[in-house]
Formats: structure tokens, sequence, C-alpha cells
């Protein structure tokens, strides 16, 4: 790659037949629309001649595979699971109370199950060392983005840390091994930290480094379904996982009744296959090198912006107080911070999204022990229909990929990432209305009158809220985000799941709602209000490559705006050869 290609940084930066206002005029006239429209027929004749030449990069399936054994592990480790109903003629022969007490151990998280009744630990000492591991999946997005962007590159970045999410799965299955006598809490804090560090430094690396598979814009359309891909990949592995990991821990093995270690080392085992096809797919890669300590560099522009602008005021010509910082630090960069700024702005209705999507597994779970879960001889058990939502997720988002998203691009509706982002939020809060009527008609009805499949409606629109708003964040952070930011500015959209839990715990905590009527359409309030400043803020966002952008060019008749039709993203339609 060469070194004008190297630096680019989010489309901005000056190239031949792309003046902005740092490049000196050369001749006086017409010229600027003559450079504008030869570098639009260059573009137009490379899309010509690559279109036929471009195939769907092979390097994205071990991508894939590394994300759906990582959800696999994940969840199977701390996600709801499911009573083991595949066992039940052997309970039933163990007898009612036996069998009750197999199916109320599966049905909670494997892991808080293990530090409860392997290792000895309270179930207040339980909760800690959960949430902790927990809180150490959703700060280490943020190194691991810095890492990648900085320093290693996305393929090293994965490779490292899956190789470390590998020995974290080895220590927790070796710690519950009792014969080998191992200090059974050391070695599972040590398992439970590197697996922290591995999930999380990896999460916001995965999907950039697939985007950064495809060359743009020929394959604009590929990448937006990759992206789609990746979603419905990440809820089988998770909904797989949650299914398999307590039906493996309820065998008896080494003499025990419990299985841990084979519940804990399948995962151990999966990641470290897919870290030798990983190794192994290297020649197929588009890998493209870190660019320095960028976090650094853009904090320091800030800085000096913010000192400059303070201290001297607005410069002449300055359109936003950052270009103050143009002549210490550089256009590109400073344009790059101008995009970090506006996506974080963009950025704002997250948290308040996952806030409202994580009580799945908590309000809603509670909800759902107030209804008849009995179907026939069966019966569903409050934990089970939340899966529901992972289910319609795997069921419509095929279909809406194959049928429902072409139809409506060709009535011009939910083309951008920000459209379907506006009607995932308004999905979520919809989610919020039908699950405060229903908490009406049970109060009506009373507890165990109405039925559990009465649910299926909030989780309807949350798993379309799903659909439309969580892959629209990741394909809008990726297209987005300047080359040097994509894995840090992933990571802090991750961040924002964190900052969601937050706020239900205050909100909760504060203990500000008289019944749950109230919280559910509290909150289907705020998503709706949040979403509605949302959308103002959408209308007036501009992308990145957006056509007919106004951009400054010097002639000999001084500034004047031109407006130049820009293809796409530079920074998109390179690709190192």
């Amino acid at each position: 790659m060469s070194a004008r290609f190297a630096k680019e940084g989010n489309g901005h930066q000056a190239s031949p037949g792309h003046p902005n206002e740092d490049t000196p005029p050369a001749k006086s006239g017409p010229m600027p629309q003559l450079v504008g429209l030869e570098a639009a027929l260059e573009a137009a004749a490379d899309d010509v001649g690559q279109k036929k030449k471009l195939r769907y990069p092979k390097a994205v399936f071990p991508i894939i595979v590394n994300e759906f054994c990582e959800r696999f592990s994940f969840y199977g480790l701390r996600g709801k699971s499911l009573p083991c109903r595949a066992q039940r003629y052997r309970w039933a022969r163990l007898g009612p109370t036996r069998a009750q007490h197999l199916i109320c151990r599966c049905a909670a998280a494997v892991l808080v199950l293990f530090l409860k009744d392997k290792l000895g630990l309270t179930e207040d000492n339980s909760t800690v060392v959960f949430h902790s591991f927990n809180m150490v999946c959703y700060l280490f997005p943020i190194f691991g983005g810095i890492v990648s962007d900085s320093y290693l590159g996305k393929f090293r970045t994965i490779l490292i840390l899956s190789l470390v999410y590998a020995v974290g799965n080895v220590l927790l299955s070796l710690a519950s091994w009792r014969a080998l006598g191992l200090p059974g809490l050391e070695t599972t804090c040590a398992g439970l930290l590197l697996i922290g560090v591995g999930t999380g430094g990896i999460k916001p690396c995965v999907s950039s480094f697939g985007g950064d598979q495809f060359v743009l814009p020929q394959q604009q359309r590929r990448l937006e379904q990759f992206f789609s891909i990746f979603y419905f990949v990440i809820n089988a592995g998770g909904g797989l996982g949650m299914l398999l990991a307590p039906m493996m821990r309820v065998q008896s093995c080494l003499g025990e009744d419990t299985c841990y270690p084979l519940s804990f080392g399948t995962p151990a085992l999966l990641m470290v296959l897919f870290c030798v096809v990983f190794v192994s797919c290297r020649r197929l890669y588009v890998m493209k090198n870190p660019e320095g300590n960028v976090l650094v560099r853009v904090a320091r522009c800030l800085a000096g912006a913010a000192w400059r602008r303070l201290r001297h005021g607005p410069r002449p010509g300055d359109e936003h107080w950052l270009d103050s910082a143009a002549p210490r630090w550089g256009r590109a960069l400073v344009d790059d911070v101008k995009v970090l700024l506006s996506l974080l702005v963009m950025a704002l209705p997250l948290p308040v999204f996952w806030a409202l999507f994580d009580m799945q597994g908590s309000r809603w779970t509670f909800q759902a022990r107030q209804l008849d879960g009995r179907v026939g001889g069966w019966t569903v058990q409050p934990d089970q229909i939340g899966l529901s939502g992972s289910l319609l997720v795997l069921i419509l988002l095929p279909m809406f990929e194959a049928w429902l998203h072409p139809w409506l691009a060709r009535c011009g509706l939910l083309v951008t990432p920000l459209q379907r982002m506006s009607v995932g939020g308004l999905m979520a809060s919809a989610a919020f209305v039908c699950a405060a009527v229903l908490e009406i008609q049970v109060q009506q009805h009373g507890v165990g009158q109405l039925h559990i499949f009465w649910q299926l409606p909030q989780y309807l629109f949350i798993a379309l809220a799903d659909i439309w708003f969580a892959i629209a964040v990741l394909e809008f952070g990726f297209k987005e985000a300047p080359v040097s930011m994509k894995s840090s500015i992933t990571a802090l959209f991750l961040l924002t799941t964190a900052i969601g839990d937050i706020l239900v715990i205050i909100i909760t905590s504060s203990e500000i709602f008289s019944d749950r009527v109230t919280e559910f359409f509290t909150y289907a309030g705020l998503m709706a209000a949040v979403m509605c400043v949302f959308m103002l803020l959408a209308v007036r966002y501009q992308y990145v490559g957006q056509p007919n952008r106004p951009v400054k060019v010097k002639d000999a008749g001084g500034e004047k705006d031109a407006a130049i039709k820009v293809e796409t993203d530079a920074r998109n339609t390179q690709r190192k050869r």
C-alpha cells in the first residue's frame, strides 16, 4: 500500500483529482471542474473494469466461524439456559424430586451454578464474581480497539486474544476438574479474567476486519449482507451455546454427577480449532496496517484545538472549532476527529436501546412467571420464552434480506443505516408498550390466568428492533469510521451496552415506579423521545463520501464552493493489493 493510501483517513484527504482547501491552485479558470470531471470518469472506468473480477471474499468465512465459536462459548458460559428436556425420560426414572432439581439447575447460568455448587460461594459472592466478569467483558473492547488500530492490526489482535480466550476456557475447565487438586477459586478467577480480556478485546475487531475484506463501492450490497449474516451467526452461536452447555453440564463424568469440565472445555476446543483455521487462511485476508497511537493523537488534537480557540478565538475562515488545530496536526487528522465527534453524537440513543433490550432477561422474565406456560404435556419455563427473540431473528433475518429489504430499497425506504436505526428504535418502544398492555391484563385477570404466548408480540417487536437497529449500528460504525479508528469506534459503540445496564441499575435501584405498568410505559416513552431527537440529528447528518458534497476549491478568483461529485469514500475504494 502506498504512503498516500496508508495515510488516508475518512475520505477528506486530498488526492489527485480531488483538491481541497490545503491544495495550492495550479492554474486559474475552470480547472477545478475539469479535474473533478476527470476524477469521476476515472472512477467510473475503474468500476466497470473491476465489476467482472470481484468475487465474494472467501476470507469472511473464517471470520464468521470465529464469531460463532466466540458467541457459543460466551453465552454457553453466562447466558440464560434451557431446561434440558432431552433428558426428561432419564430424569423421570430418578424420581420427581431429583428431576425437578436437575431442571432447576439447568435453567440457570452455568457459571453461577459452578461458583455456588462447586466452589462453595454464597449467592451474593457468586453474583459479585459474575457481574465483575461481565464488567471486564464490556470494558476491554476499548483495549482491543486501541491495540488493533494503533499497534497490532486487526488480524494479530484477533489471533492473540482468541488464544487468550481459549487459555481462559482451558483454565476454567481445569478448575472444575477436582481430581487435579488445583486451587479452585484462584484458577477460576484467572480463567474468567482471561476470557473477559479475550471476548472483550476481539469484539470490536471481528466485524470491522470482516468489513475490510470487501471492495467498495463495487461490493456495497455484499457488505450490507455480510453484517446481516454476521448478526445471524451471533444469534445462532449464542442460542446453540445456551442450549448445549447445560446439556453437557448435567452429564455424569469423572466420578461426579455433573460434567463442568465438558461444558467449559468444549468452547476451549472450538476456539483452538478456530485459531488453526484462522492462521491457515492468512493469505486470503486484506490486512491494513495500524497507524500509530490514534487515541493519543486524537486527544492532543482536541486539546490543541480547544486551547487555541479559548486563547485566540476563532480564526477567519474556520468553519469548525477543530479547524484551528489543522496547522499543527494536519487536515486529515482534524477531519477524522470531526467524523469521530459526529459519530459519538449519533451514538446517543444506543445506551437507552440496550437498556431496554437487556431487560428481556430481567423484567420480561419476571413477567413470564405470572403467566401460564402449559402447552399440552409440556411447560414453557419463564426463561425459555426469552429464546423466542433469538429464534425470531434467525427466522426473519434471511426473509428480510431476500425479499423485504430489496423491495423497500426499490421504494426508497430504509435505505440508509440511520433510517433503519430510527425504525428499530421505535420497534423497541412498541415492544415495551406491548409489555405494559400485557401487564395491565395480568393485573385485571390475575396471576396464571393468561398464557405465556401472549408475550410473543413484544418479542416480535424486539426481534424487529434487533434486526434493524443492532445490525445497522455495526454497518454504520464501520462505513463511517475513519480507517485509523474503525475498531476503536466499534469499541465505543459496544461500551454503550454497559452504560445501558448502568442506566437500568440506577432507575431500578431508585424505586421510583409504583408498578410495572408505569415502568414499562416510562421506558417506552423514553425510547420514543430519544428516537425523535435521534431522527432530527439523522436528518442533518452528512455521510462520509456523500455525493455532491460542497468542497472548498481555490482558483485565481479566490475561494468558491464547487459541488464536486464524490463517487464514494476514498478510504473505502482502496485496498491493499
